[in-house]
């Protein structure tokens, strides 16, 4: 009897695991090749030394240099500023266009990312979606949400975004800092989208 019941149990655990019910990862980024993706942008605005990367930071004023121990996409305010680039600046990680479109009223679209977010003098980081013909603001981080002081001290931010899938959409990371010499840094890291 045991012996049915375990292959009754089985047989039933793989109607309710198959393809059709898992997630489809539509895109992951790690920028664990410590690079800019080639499909990735950024787009500065104002202050032209407003200073980013991906890799690990090597700005001692950061409590630690990386989310997870590997290499992240990071904008440091705080470098710009030390190196004497006091420019107001405003910058955007752009990812690559994603065919979100759903196939029913069941499918959900959901964003995953890990954030980083070092509050100071009125900067911002904001995480917007593509709906097709705007973007939507789906997350805001400034200087009364925030995550900490260093990269490890980190948010992982899931958000249905199924409200605004399109064939065309993408996110944007804009990082904002306010024109503000104590602005910090922000950092992303480990970024999905899936249906």
């Amino acid at each position: 009897m045991k012996r049915r019941l375990y292959f009754f149990y089985c047989f039933i655990s793989m109607l309710v695991i198959t393809p059709s019910t898992m997630a489809q990862q539509l895109i992951y980024e790690t920028f664990n090749a410590c690079e800019l993706p080639a499909d990735w942008n950024v787009n500065i605005t104002g202050n032209q030394n407003g200073f980013w990367n991906v890799g690990t930071s090597d700005n001692p004023e950061i409590w630690s240099n990386t989310i997870d121990g590997s290499c992240l996409f990071y904008f440091d305010d705080n470098a710009t500023n030390t190196a004497g680039n006091l420019g107001a600046w405003q910058a955007e990680l752009i990812s690559p266009t994603i065919d979100a479109t759903t196939a029913n009223s069941e499918e959900i679209v959901l964003l995953e990312v890990d954030l980083h977010f070092a509050p100071g003098g009125g900067s911002t980081l904001t995480v917007s979606v593509f709906d097709g013909n705007v973007y939507q603001d789906v997350a805001v981080f400034d200087d009364d949400n925030y995550t900490g002081w260093g990269f490890v001290q980190h948010e992982r931010l899931s958000i249905d975004v199924t409200a605004y899938a399109n064939a065309n959409m993408n996110v944007k990371f804009t990082y904002d800092d306010n024109a503000s010499i104590w602005a910090l840094w922000a950092a992303i890291d480990d970024f999905e989208v899936s249906k």
